[in-house]
C-alpha cells in the first residue's frame, strides 16, 4: 500500500517530460519570492501546474489525512525520544540518508568540517508546542493546499526530531527538488543550525529544482549555479565542492575495453538498436556495457548483448570501470559528467536517440553539450 501511495502522490519532472519553452512560460507567472516560507510555496506550486487535475485530488486527498498522521506520531515521541550525546572534537551534521544507500557523494570540504552522522530518512517525527506558530504560519498562508503542508510539516517535524535527538550543528540534505526545503531552511536558522545542500545527480532546466534556498549548496561546476540561478534559486549560496565521487583515482593505462556503454532505463527495443550501433564501430568483446543498477533489467541486457562484456555496478566501481575503458558512451547519465571530471573521453549517443532528444537536452542547459564531446554519429 505503502508503494501505491508513493506513486500515486510523486510528482516526476524529467527532461524530454515538459516542453521548455513552456517552463519558462510557468516561471515568468512568479515574482521573486518574498521570504523562504514563500520560495517553498512556488516551488511547489510550479511542480504542481503541471499535475494532472486528477492526481492534484488524490495528491490533497492524502496530504489532508496524512497532516494529521504526522501531528499523532510527533506528539506520541514526546514521551520516548532517546537523545545521542556524540563523543567528538567536531561540529556535528546530520546527513539522513542512510537508507538510500548514495556512493561517496558528500564534499570532501564537509568531511574536515563536521562529524558526519548518517541516518535513515523520515526516521521518526518529533512534534514540540514551541513549533506550532512556525506551523501555523505556513497554514494560515495557504490553508487548503494540503499536499504542501503535509510535506512541510513532515519535514519539519523531521527535523525537530533530528534537533533533539543529535544535537547537530547542520542537516546535510540533497533535496533541491523538494519544495519543502526553503521552509527547512527558514526552521534551521530559527533553531541556530545550517541546512547545508549537496549535489547527487546530473542537473537539466527542470521546474521542479527552482526557487529554493539552502544556507549552502555544494555544486559540481560553476555552470550549475547559472543554471539554477535561472531557474530562481537563490543566487548567494553557491559553492563549487570537491566532490570524492567526482575525483577518482582512475588508474592510467589499464584500459581493457575500447568503449563502455553506460545504460539507463532503456527499453527492449532501445536496446537493441544501440547493439547495433555498437557493433559498427568495434567488435563485441572490446566493448562492455554496465547497466543500470536500478533502471535495467539483467536478464533482458544479458541475452541483447550476448559476446559483449556485461559490467555489474554492484560489483565494479565507477573508478574501477573508468579505468578499464577508452571511451565512455550515454545520452545524458550521470556518469558522462564524472567521465568529464576525470578526463575520459566523451561520446554523447546521438544515434539511438531522436535528434529532437538531443535538442531538447541542449534547450535544458544539458553541461556536457558545453563541454568537450564527440557524437555517436561522427564515428561511425
Amino acid at each position: 500500500m505503502k508503494k501505491i501511495i508513493n506513486k500515486l502522490i510523486t510528482i516526476n519532472l524529467y527532461p524530454f517530460v515538459l516542453n521548455i519553452d513552456f517552463q519558462k512560460k510557468i516561471l515568468k507567472r512568479y515574482n521573486n519570492p518574498k521570504d523562504l516560507i514563500e520560495r517553498s510555496f512556488f516551488q511547489y506550486k510550479v511542480q504542481f501546474d503541471v499535475v494532472p487535475f486528477y492526481k492534484k485530488i488524490i495528491n490533497n486527498i492524502i496530504g489532508f489525512f496524512a497532516i494529521f498522521y504526522f501531528f499523532l506520531k510527533g506528539i506520541l515521541k514526546q514521551n520516548n525520544l532517546i537523545k545521542d550525546n556524540l563523543s567528538t572534537s567536531k561540529k556535528v551534521a546530520i546527513f539522513p540518508y542512510k537508507n538510500y544507500h548514495y556512493p561517496n557523494i558528500i564534499p570532501i570540504e564537509l568531511k574536515d568540517e563536521f562529524h558526519i552522522q548518517e541516518i535513515n530518512f523520515m526516521e521518526d517525527f518529533l512534534f514540540k508546542k514551541k513549533d506550532f506558530k512556525f506551523i501555523l504560519n505556513f497554514i494560515k498562508k495557504y490553508p487548503l493546499h494540503f499536499y504542501f503542508l503535509s510535506k512541510c510539516i513532515s519535514k519539519i517535524m523531521f527535523y525537530r526530531y533530528i534537533i533533539e535527538r543529535y544535537k547537530p550543528s547542520a542537516i546535510i540534505s540533497s533535496a533541491e527538488y523538494s519544495f519543502s526545503s526553503s521552509i527547512s531552511t527558514q526552521f534551521c536558522r530559527e533553531n541556530n543550525i545550517e541546512q547545508i545542500n549537496i549535489m547527487h545527480g546530473e542537473k537539466f532546466f527542470i521546474i521542479k529544482d527552482s526557487f529554493f534556498e539552502f544556507d549552502r549548496f555544494y555544486i559540481w561546476d560553476e555552470f550549475y549555479k547559472d543554471l539554477f540561478i535561472n531557474l530562481k534559486a537563490s543566487s548567494n549560496q553557491f559553492i563549487i565542492g570537491n566532490f570524492p565521487n567526482l575525483k577518482m583515482d582512475v588508474k592510467p593505462n589499464q584500459e581493457k575495453y575500447k568503449y563502455t556503454y553506460y545504460l539507463a532505463a532503456e527499453n527492449q527495443a532501445e536496446l537493441s538498436k544501440i547493439k547495433e550501433s555498437l557493433l559498427k564501430i568495434e567488435n563485441p568483446e572490446k566493448i562492455c556495457i554496465r547497466f543500470h543498477p536500478r533502471y535495467s533489467d539483467f536478464k533482458t541486457v544479458k541475452q541483447i548483448f550476448e559476446g559483449f562484456v556485461i559490467e555489474n555496478p554492484k560489483e565494479t566501481t565507477m573508478e574501477e570501470s573508468f579505468s578499464r575503458t577508452e571511451n565512455v558512451i550515454s545520452l545524458y547519465s550521470s556518469c558522462l559528467v564524472q567521465a568529464y571530471f576525470n578526463q575520459k573521453n566523451i561520446i554523447v549517443d546521438d544515434v539511438n536517440n531522436s535528434s529532437d532528444k538531443l535538442k531538447i537536452l541542449k534547450d535544458s542547459e544539458y553541461i556536457i553539450l558545453s563541454k568537450p564531446h564527440q557524437l555517436l554519429s561522427a564515428i561511425i
